[in-house]
């Protein structure tokens, strides 16, 4: 490569980068989504910006295999591992705050409207009503996330735990094991001690994740790497391709784009030693692709069928030049395809697990780059941020000096926004907690103090949590309906429900109240569902339209440009809406709740 070429040819990556992600999308709309999407309203194409960003890296890899640009070895430094001390300590006060918050929230009796409450009451449906996963529940996730807290609700019988307590332990359980193995991954890379101990603190920060669902959690996002790290350290063929299979199943198991990701990864590693080896590797290069119709087979063709949930792109949004994008563009192009062509060169023993981890990023990049919101860039790409800690030492200590502190600020700045989203949550959780008839003696002694601060304050809280979660007359209810049961198609709070159901008058759904509702199939089949009940229970002023546009991204993005509306956005709630007024009548009121009856 000539001089000239070697200084325009990064200008040329950059310009490419810049037009390919963030400019040449628009040229390529997506198909109309009769859904929520913010891409889908700007006329922005997320697939586009996710083939054009893996092909630049990969065309960067390439072109860095043709060269050697990093001749001398990194200079000496400190390269050992975590301590276990320290590993455990930080992961016990990183799950504390989610054990505490979550004995909060399962004794505030508040419907934490995020996912914490959207699991339950999934896995509720199956294990009171007995329906069935994907067929009668929606579940976008594998069946491990699903069954887990249900396992452990059998095994805890005799303990008399909720479906709610079980869900929590399995969370903070969950959470646990996901620290553990985030730090025994980032001990098997080739990283300075200093950026080990960086990352894993910032991982801890991370666990405030507000939405307390299984599906946050790094036991999800991790898992596929660290199965790509113990195949790193088997010998013997069998145990590579027991490896690799095991790992595709529970992969699968615990969301269908883990299973995916772990498939091309787990496939390309053992290709790789077919490659430098000879045909007696492909016994473990096929377990991956053997392991995949076993799973297919074990979970059913609801399974299958909800796969194609994830090709809609609903709740997309625009991948703006924001500041975790940027960062995040750096490392996959410019920082990591030089080294990890380095490490090829020169066959370091390293060099296949990093490939493979390198390519388990790029088969990832289509869900990062779906949401493109900061939680989401870095919980499907964490392995991403440790392959550039592991490039960065390859560079002064000056460029490893800012590469640490702008990958601080983004995470810091990431975690932010998804408290900052949440807050009312929080603080919501706690006044119920606080509030409560019987609130154990920290929830009475902290009112204690509240009285001889401001009493008349207290009485005003007091009754607006009464109006805020107000109960349900079961005896008014049943001169209206009788004993007929009554379904609910919007959120109503936990009291309420558990009055109807303790008097055996719940419906169960599909789907969970308003949380996964977000497309016109959806739509459609909730009012098919409505219409075969005979009553229905909606609380007064209850909000059934929902829209998102990308003038309205902020608060998930942290910040956003007011791109053009070129679409007008899909309403959800409008069919319901429809039906409502169609096909039921007001038939009564019982407190602040209307009764329907089916004309």
């Amino acid at each position: 490569m000539s001089a000239t070429q070697s200084r325009y040819l990064p200008v040329g990556i950059f310009l490419a980068t810049c037009f390919g992600v963030f400019i040449l999308p628009f040229f390529f709309p997506p198909p109309i989504l009769e859904g929520l999407s913010a891409s889908n309203v700007a006329g922005f194409n997320n697939q586009v910006a996710s083939v054009v960003t893996a092909a630049l890296s990969v065309l960067v890899l390439v072109l860095s295999l043709r060269s050697d640009s990093f001749a001398a070895e990194p200079s000496a430094g400190d390269y050992r591992p975590l301590s276990s001390r320290f590993i455990l300590l930080t992961t016990l006060v990183a799950v504390g705050f989610v054990a505490c918050f979550s004995a909060l929230i399962a004794y505030s009796q508040f419907r934490y409207t995020n996912d914490a409450y959207y699991f339950i009451n999934q896995i509720s449906m199956h294990a009171d009503y007995g329906r069935v996963l994907y067929d009668q529940i929606e579940f976008p996730y594998g069946p491990l996330l699903f069954y887990s807290p249900i396992l452990l609700r059998g095994m805890l019988s005799p303990f008399h735990v909720s479906t709610a307590g079980a869900y929590f332990t399995t969370l903070i359980l969950v959470h646990l094991t996901g620290m553990l193995t985030v730090g025994w991954l980032l001990n098997g890379l080739p990283m300075l001690y200093r950026w080990r101990k960086l990352f894993y603190l910032l991982c801890a920060v991370h666990t405030v994740q507000p939405c307390f669902g299984l599906n946050y959690t790094y036991f999800r996002f991790i898992t596929p790497a660290a199965f790509l790290l113990l195949a790193s350290r088997q010998q013997r063929q069998w145990a590579l391709a027991a490896t690799l299979f095991i790992g595709q199943i529970i992969c699968l198991g615990i969301s269908p784009e883990m299973g995916f990701g772990f498939l091309v990864s787990g496939t390309a590693y053992a290709a790789w030693y077919v490659y430098t080896e000879g045909p007696s590797r492909l016994f473990a290069a096929a377990a991956p692709l053997a392991a995949t119709p076993v799973f297919l087979l074990y979970a059913g063709g609801g399974y299958i069928r909800m796969l194609g949930l994830f090709a809609k792109g609903v709740f997309n949004f625009v991948v703006e030049p924001l500041p975790h994008i940027l960062l995040f563009l750096y490392a996959l192009i410019w920082l990591i395809p030089p080294i990890l062509a380095m490490y090829f060169q020169r066959r370091r023993k390293e060099a296949p697990l990093m490939g493979a981890l390198y390519i388990l990023c790029l088969a990832l990049l289509p869900v990062a780059f779906g949401r493109a919101d900061p939680g989401h860039v870095f919980l499907n790409e964490i392995p991403l941020f440790m392959l550039s800690l592991v490039a960065i030492c390859w560079h002064t200590p000056g460029r490893q000096t800012v590469w640490a502190v702008c990958l601080t600020l983004v995470l810091l700045w990431s975690a932010f926004i998804n408290v900052r989203n949440f807050r009312g949550e929080f603080q919501t959780v706690i006044r119920h907690w606080l509030f409560q008839p019987n609130a154990g003696l920290l929830g009475e002694a902290a009112k204690a103090v509240l009285r001889k601060l401001s009493p008349s304050a207290l009485v005003r809280q007091l009754r607006s949590e009464r109006e805020f979660n107000p109960p349900l007359d079961m005896d008014a209810l049943r001169k209206l309906v009788g004993n007929d049961p009554v379904a609910t198609p919007t959120e109503i709070p936990l009291p309420a429900e558990d009055a109807l159901r303790k008097a055996g008058q719940y419906v169960p759904a599909f789907y969970c109240f308003q949380v996964a509702v977000l497309d016109r199939s959806a739509e459609l089949r909730q009012v098919q569902e409505l219409n075969a009940s005979r009553w229905l229970l909606i609380p007064k002023g209850s909000e059934m339209t929902m829209t998102v546009t990308p003038s309205e991204s902020a608060s998930a993005l942290g910040l956003n440009i007011p791109y053009p509306e070129k679409r007008p956005p899909y309403v959800v709630g409008r069919i319901f809406d429809e039906n409502l007024k169609a096909n039921w009548q007001a038939y009564g009121q019982v407190g602040v709740y209307d009764v329907y009856k089916r004309r």
